[in-house]
């Protein structure tokens, strides 16, 4: 399915993009909190905030959950994980997400496939980062951000 990464929102310190898959309204990011907003009020309001406190002051990688080649929020206990790419201290692409119910993602039915695109879109991300197709402005990100890759 082919996609974009988009600008999400903008703050102090990061700039936050996020994915946008073609054919669908609304972003990645988007539908992960409106889909867990009801259910994981608290675990959302936890993400949220840990989200603008970045903004505030730096994606710092200890504020991220390192797994494999990607990252997740929050880094504390909670019972979502939101799944990203940390580019830099000023850089986040936001993604989707859902129920962790395991230590192993593979045993946590909602996130292993949102687990398994996300390093598919990670590794497309760095190899168009690698040639300089996508390059860094700053903490903003310049280039060529659609995708035609078959992430499924």
């Amino acid at each position: 399915m082919n996609f974009t990464i988009e600008k999400y929102f903008d703050t102090k310190k990061v700039c936050y993009y996020t994915i946008r898959f073609e054919g669908i309204p609304h972003s990645a990011t988007n539908l992960f909190f409106e889909k867990y907003n009801l259910s994981h009020p608290r675990d959302v309001t936890h993400i949220w905030t840990v989200i603008q406190e970045m903004g505030k002051y730096g994606a710092r990688l200890e504020r991220f959950r390192v797994e494999e080649d990607v990252h997740a929020l929050p880094v504390t206990k909670n019972g979502l994980r939101l799944y990203c790419i940390r580019c830099s201290n000023e850089t986040v692409i936001l993604f989707d997400g859902g129920c962790k119910i395991s230590q192993e993602n593979y045993y946590s039915p909602e996130i292993w496939p949102v687990f398994q695109a996300m390093k598919k879109i990670e590794r497309l991300f760095r190899e168009r980062v690698k040639s300089h197709e996508i390059e860094y402005d700053g903490r903003y990100l310049i280039g060529q951000l659609t995708f035609s890759d078959d992430i499924e």
